[in-house]
């Protein structure tokens, strides 16, 4: 049950929650302190592709 055994759903979430914190570090570098068109897609993303992956593979 919790083996180290990766799907493409879980790809996939990773990918997205990758580019969600990347996108982070650069708004934070460029110090922007609100929500962004970007970060709201990009959340929307993460959260979309997290319905489809288990919790113990978060």
């Amino acid at each position: 049950m919790f083996s180290r055994k990766s799907s493409p759903e879980t790809a996939i979430y990773r990918t997205a929650k990758k580019a969600l914190h990347d996108n982070q570090h650069a708004e934070k570098k460029a110090g922007v302190t609100e929500e962004t068109d970007t970060y709201v897609a990009l959340n929307d993303a993460v959260l979309a592709a997290e319905k489809n992956v288990p919790w113990y593979r978060r």
